[in-house]
């Protein structure tokens, strides 16, 4: 930008001066007006991480010696972040199964839609609901999860992602249970049905990890995450952010003004 034309975008800050204050308090009003109006949120979060696994082959011991460090510290990472279960876990927390769990405690709902009655809040409902204020956030590089909800009532908030866990973690023991209970019967019938010594003893195998896959969902321990950090709240409201909100606001009311200023001159 020259010295004239950084002149010249002086002079007109300077000629609608007036204009811009103008914005700058309305701005400022509007934002003051949104602070009283608006519902004041409390952020709520949960940190989780998956269960560690202790069988199993690491996949960097598959690697030869020779190989690159950066290869094996990348199979060191990715064994420990391909917990299947803890995907699942994070895939089903906003599902469709868990909105119908909690659309069972009509406490929730009201809770959830206070304005509306019990009668219209849907499945399909609390699962937008869960899908748009339900944030799965990653903790650095690290496999762990930070789980956030805003809410207006801060014990409420904290409540229900301790529930949110509890449910999610509930229908996955459940799942587990069923198809090893399914697996269960079908090696069974293939232990009668069979004379091979060599067969019986990979179904006697394959029966007892299914029983200690079952034994796991049965117990009452976390079996696809673990929570690292209970569920707490802030301490004041979050939302509407006046740091955000007033400096916004103002700046949009003063640039409008001076929009709004040569606008009124040239129609003069």
């Amino acid at each position: 930008m020259s010295l004239h034309q950084e002149d010249r975008l002086f002079e007109s800050l300077i000629a609608a001066k007036k204009a811009i204050l103008y914005g700058l308090i309305i701005g400022a009003f509007i934002a003051s007006l949104a602070m009283l109006i608006l519902p004041k949120e409390y952020r709520a979060e949960i940190v989780i991480a998956p269960i560690e696994k202790t069988s199993g082959q690491d996949i960097s011991s598959l690697l030869p010696r020779s190989t690159m460090p950066a290869l094996q510290y990348f199979t060191q990472r990715l064994a420990g972040l391909a917990s299947i279960e803890f995907l699942t876990f994070e895939n089903t927390l906003q599902t469709q199964r868990v909105a119908q769990s909690l659309k069972q405690n009509s406490a929730i709902t009201e809770q959830l839609f206070p304005d509306t009655p019990a009668t219209d809040v849907s499945t399909a409902k609390i699962r937008d609901y869960l899908q748009k204020e339900i944030a799965i956030i990653p903790v650095g590089t690290t496999p762990l999860r930070r789980i956030v909800f805003y809410h207006t009532d801060p014990s409420f908030a904290a409540a229900f992602l301790q529930m949110l866990y509890d449910r999610t973690e509930g229908l996955m023991k459940q799942d587990v249970k069923e198809r090893a209970n399914h697996i269960l019967e079908n090696l069974d019938q293939a232990l009668r049905e069979t004379r091979s010594p060599d067969h019986r003893e990979a179904l006697v195998a394959m029966l007892k990890e299914q029983e200690h896959l079952k034994m796991l969902a049965s117990v009452d321990t976390a079996y696809a995450a673990r929570v690292i950090e209970p569920p707490v709240t802030t301490p004041k409201p979050v939302r509407p952010n006046g740091y955000i909100l007033f400096p916004f606001l103002m700046i949009a009311g003063a640039f409008i003004g001076y929009i709004s200023h040569f606008l009124l001159i040239g129609k003069k």
